[in-house]
């Protein structure tokens, strides 16, 4: 069989598989219908990476372009011409009946008496069958113009198991996957429960919604906060200091040390899993060591994001794009002061443009002493944060859940769409209609 795919993927199928060219499987449809400017036309596209179509739009027949459009029906297999080589591949729908799509998204009918739609699907979903996609697909450009032909779709081969097993595959892979929607669903939701609660903390304080009203408010550089609130200049409340200018690693009699760049802070959060290192000589390691509470904020890139530096590795530094700021007193908590940062930069926008005339945002040394700082009194700031910590809390764990499953769905596709495990192995009960 000359299919490299196939060779790649399954090169010894187990025995009670049947090997298929897919023109025996698809067939391609042209639901036609020419598009009236009165009209109104629900639009599909299809995501990246296997996660399947979409209703991208609703446009009126005047802003489409083109003279015709083509009708999806449930079931339907469904891909992307231009974008194949990144796994833009899914089946229709039935909450899709109504929609259309343009010939950059070809339609096929699977011959459901010998492969199940949603099994094709996975096949497509697989990584391997997208570098092959990749290197078969032509145009002038990787990014907007590399097209796969269904033509040399349907001269690929796909590896059949018998037709209750490939239900079984398609179920297991659909539940699993459905799991880490509902789980993203989740985190989206507890995202904006955080921002709503935010904005709220950090203009009434710690008072519950139905008594906000009753709080008295003044109006300040960062708009209205309490009455009783103090408001400070960063430098009366944080000691701050640039990092150490870039340099190159392992000079003679050096030994090259881990630092922090504004790559490895998130929103509360410091990533050391892929750190750079180079020298720093004994005055700068007494200079530049971070050491647990430090509060680190991005001087570029996007700027003001902050995180605190809780001694997630030992020994560790921080290079020049990273402030690091360290209380003077006790009158701001390092955790207060990231979660003001974050409203203030990432929803509110509180310090409008920070920088210099650059083409690159930036947030100098001398920018950030002179920011306005709210001060609410020290057990006000206890409960924003605990309130707060406790959203964080929720999506630390809903996140964890999320990469377990994505890590199971990927480890099934591929074990499952090989035959490596066989799905009556894995001794699930499935329901009547699909063992």
């Amino acid at each position: 069989m000359d299919d490299p795919l196939i060779d790649v993927l399954l090169p010894d199928p187990p025995s009670d598989w049947c090997v298929r060219c897919l023109d025996k499987i698809l067939t391609q449809q042209s639901r036609q219908v020419r598009v009236e400017p009165t009209k109104s036309y629900r639009r599909l596209g299809v995501r990246w990476y296997a996660e399947g179509p979409f209703v991208k739009d609703v446009a009126s027949g005047r802003k489409i372009k083109g003279r015709y459009l083509y009708q999806a029906h449930p079931q339907d297999f469904i891909y992307n011409r231009l974008f194949a080589w990144k796994g833009s591949f899914g089946v229709v729908r039935e909450a899709m009946k109504d929609c259309f799509v343009s010939n950059e998204f070809p339609l096929f009918r699977v011959n459901q008496s010998m492969a199940d739609p949603d099994f094709v699907w996975r096949w497509f979903s697989l990584p391997q069958t997208w570098k092959f996609i990749e290197d078969k697909s032509s145009g002038s450009t990787r990014t907007s113009r590399l097209r796969f032909r269904e033509a040399d779709l349907l001269r690929l081969h796909i590896a059949l198991p018998p037709l209750p097993e490939q239900r079984a595959i398609a179920y297991v892979l659909r539940t699993v996957q459905r799991a880490k929607e509902a789980t993203e669903k989740v985190i989206a939701a507890t995202k904006q429960l955080k921002q709503s609660l935010m904005r709220h903390l950090f203009t009434y304080g710690p008072v519950p919604v139905d008594q906000a009203e009753k709080v008295e408010l003044k109006e300040t550089e960062l708009g209205q906060m309490p009455e009783h609130w103090e408001l400070h200049r960063f430098d009366d409340l944080f000691e701050s200091r640039l990092g150490k200018m870039l340099s190159q690693a392992s000079r003679q009699g050096k030994s090259p040390r881990p630092y922090i760049r504004n790559a490895n802070l998130q929103w509360g959060r410091v990533d050391v899993a892929d750190l750079y290192e180079m020298d720093f000589d004994d005055e700068e390691r007494d200079e530049f060591r971070l050491v647990p509470g430090d509060v680190l904020i991005c001087e570029g890139g996007e700027v003001g994001r902050s995180a605190i530096w809780h001694g997630e590795i030992g020994e560790c530094y921080f290079q020049k794009a990273v402030h690091r700021a360290r209380p003077r007193d006790e009158r701001m908590l390092p955790d207060f002061l990231v979660y003001h940062m974050m409203n203030a930069f990432l929803l509110t926008g509180s310090y409008g443009i920070v920088g210099t005339q650059t083409t690159i945002a930036h947030l100098p040394g001398v920018k950030l002493k002179a920011l306005p700082m709210p001060a609410p009194p020290r057990r006000e700031q206890a409960r924003i944060v605990e309130r707060l910590s406790a959203l964080d809390a929720k999506m630390f764990t809903e996140e964890k859940r999320r990469r377990a499953l994505e890590a199971a769905f990927n480890s099934l596709l591929h074990h499952l769409m090989t035959g490596k495990i066989r799905v009556h192995d894995l001794g699930l009960s499935l329901p009547a209609d699909v063992a």
